[in-house]
């Protein structure tokens, strides 16, 4: 086996500010001082330790944020998820994944390709990582900080022998009684016995040295993804118009279509909420016209909804939930299929509807009644329910009522194709008729559809041409 670990420097501060934009200097604050700070509070002077008052004088418009241990809890499951689908072999670990690549490699390519992708992704969710590689899960840990690739058991030796104890991820406690016995690396470490180790140091550091030479298996149990997805970002600066939270928006966008393709699925239909301060919680849904997990699409109609979307007070947190998950059906592409151009329509209709309303765009929709002008009805558009369920030989072009004919077709040129009685079990008076296509000097050469009463009256229904 070949593990990965992804580990995330810094980690409060990086969920602290997935929800802003990089250049906007940002704190985390803890008893009146600063005890994170990004890279852009860095170049305006602010240091960890800093009373908050002096980093507000030193950053105009710094936005400052509590640590949440529970938040990036969270959040490190969250990109478990949306990891998953890259390996089904996930360890959730102190700020940072381990993920199982020997098999991924097979589909993904060689390991700098896997590990290119890999940051890319994570980019775009708005996390950096550093990487570390080994044949045990503890090894590529403690390797992750420093970026070190260890691929064989030959190389995993080498780069062990010179981690400082410093690295190991022990106890305070367990990690100062090493420093006070003067161990410079785990060279010198690892040519105690395990007998003299557990005797000086306890079983905790041994059976954790023999997890990290492959000498003893991990017992930890790997991620299970969730069956539904919910995920937030809290905002540190508040959000004062709608468009401004296409930035935040895009990586939970990005984090929900990862976790759908982890699960091999798609959604129809999301729904967001938007916190505020002193006002109750926005919420609206967005939905597409067929299952999707495109993170492009899906911006698409959230840019459309929010054309016209006028909040009732700043934004400081955001959420998306999806509940209305499909297994995900890829289209199979046909050169005789024509699938594609009404996928096209599709996705036109629900930018529409979108950014008029669902009731502004209506299609014609089949009812259960034999008499043509009671068989349909308008309806909101739905692209899995609108059908057209007309029969052969009746034409596109219906009057909205049978209109009266003056005079008799030529029998001649007339032909009957159906009849039609029916309504006798509603107690309605509806009589009996008989459907010909009429055609002729008198209709002006174009095709008629006109039925005959009991009582030989002709009535015109429609028209072919």
């Amino acid at each position: 086996m070949l593990w990965l670990c992804l580990y995330f420097p810094h980690w409060p501060l990086q969920v602290a500010e997935r929800g802003i934009k990089p250049q906007k200097p940002l704190v985390l604050v803890r008893n009146a001082r600063v005890s994170h700070a990004n890279a852009s509070a860095r170049q305006t002077g602010i240091r960890p330790g800093m009373r908050t008052a002096a980093a507000y004088a030193l950053a105009a418009g710094l936005a400052t944020a509590q640590r949440e241990r529970s938040a990036e809890q969270q959040a490190l499951q969250r990109l478990a998820a949306w990891a998953y689908q890259y390996s089904d072999r996930i360890l959730l670990d102190q700020q940072a994944l381990l993920i199982e690549a020997a098999g991924s490699l097979k589909l993904y390519g060689s390991l700098p390709q896997f590990i290119d992708m890999l940051q890319t992704g994570l980019k775009r969710l708005g996390y950096r990582s550093r990487i570390g590689v080994a044949p045990t899960p503890a090894a590529a840990r403690a390797f992750a900080p420093r970026q070190t690739i260890a691929v064989d058991r030959t190389q995993l030796q080498q780069h062990i022998q010179h981690l400082s104890p410093a690295a190991l991820p022990l106890t305070d406690d367990r990690r100062l009684a090493l420093q006070q016995t003067g161990v410079p690396d785990l060279k010198t470490l690892l040519r105690f016995s395990p007998a003299e180790l557990r005797r000086r140091f306890g079983s905790e550091l041994t059976n954790y040295l023999a997890r990290l030479t492959g000498q003893q298996l991990d017992p930890r149990t790997p991620y299970q993804p969730p069956s539904r997805f919910k995920s937030y970002l809290n905002l540190p600066a508040p959000i004062h118009i709608a468009e401004g939270l296409l930035f935040a928006a895009r990586r939970l966008l990005e984090e929900l279509c990862g976790f759908l393709t982890a699960t091999d699925a798609a959604a129809s239909r999301i729904e967001w909420r938007l916190g505020h301060e002193d006002h109750p919680a926005s919420r609206f849904t967005i939905e597409l016209s067929s299952p999707d997990r495109d993170p492009a699409r899906w911006m698409v109609i959230l840019q459309e909804k929010l054309v016209n979307w006028e909040l009732p007070a700043p934004i400081e947190k955001i959420s998306l939930r999806a509940d209305r998950i499909v297994s995900h059906k890829p289209r199979q592409n046909d050169w005789l299929d024509q699938s594609g151009e009404k996928e096209a329509t599709g996705r036109v209709l629900e930018r529409i509807q979108t950014r008029l309303g669902k009731e502004s765009v209506t299609g014609i929709h089949h009812r259960q009644d034999y008499y043509p002008e009671k068989s349909w009805c308008y309806q909101v558009f739905d692209e899995t329910r609108n059908q057209s369920h007309l029969s052969t030989h009746q034409p596109l072009w219906l009057l909205p009522q049978p209109v009266s004919m003056p005079d008799k077709p030529n029998p001649s040129v007339s032909v009957a194709m159906q009849q039609i009685k029916t309504g006798w079990w509603k107690q309605e008076d509806w009589p009996t008729r008989v459907y010909y296509i009429s055609s002729g000097i008198e209709s002006g050469g174009l095709r008629l559809w006109v039925y005959q009463t009991p009582n030989d009256n002709y009535y015109l229904q429609g028209l072919y041409d």
